[in-house]
């Protein structure tokens, strides 16, 4: 990839036009998205079973506002084929090919070339380096500290 493909694409995104700004919403969206999932699998021991339940119980509820207050009963009844079959949403993120600028791919392949063949550990610091310094380009120094906060607090190990 050449410089002027790489810079377009950060020009591209700069938190003053609607794709930077989208880019830092998305990123912080993400964060929360990680932060969840990693508590999520913490969860475990007595009470932790039917307290996901719950959790599935009031989302499908949420989804389905024709419910009534009493969703619990509902869906033991009335929603039960519905909430049996409820689909699992994919987050489009993960998929390179939905709503990305041209440079998109290229500079992920220029990622991935470089990475390939290195160590997780060198792969992680140099990914970390970019990330903060992508978020404190595109939003400031306080949302690149929120982005070290979470990277220190939830290593890759947790996932």
């Amino acid at each position: 990839m050449t410089n002027s493909a790489f810079s377009s694409f950060l020009n591209a995104i700069r938190i003053s036009s609607p794709r930077g700004s989208h880019w830092i919403v998305v990123l912080l969206a993400h964060i929360d998205i990680l932060k969840f999932a990693a508590d999520w699998l913490r969860l475990a021991g007595r009470g932790s079973r039917n307290l996901k339940t719950m959790f599935y119980l009031h989302c499908f509820a949420e989804q389905h506002p024709d419910i009534g207050d009493d969703y619990q009963a509902a869906i033991k009844t009335t929603h039960k084929d519905d909430y049996k079959t409820w689909p699992v949403l994919i987050d489009p993120v993960w998929n390179v090919s939905v709503n990305r600028s041209r440079p998109f791919v290229h500079v992920l392949e220029e990622l991935s070339v470089r990475f390939k063949d290195g160590d997780i550990q060198c792969n992680h610091k140099h990914s970390t380096e970019v990330l903060l310094n992508l978020a404190r380009i595109f939003g400031s120094v306080g949302v690149a500290a929120h982005v070290r906060q979470f990277l220190d607090a939830y290593p890759p190990e947790e996932f």
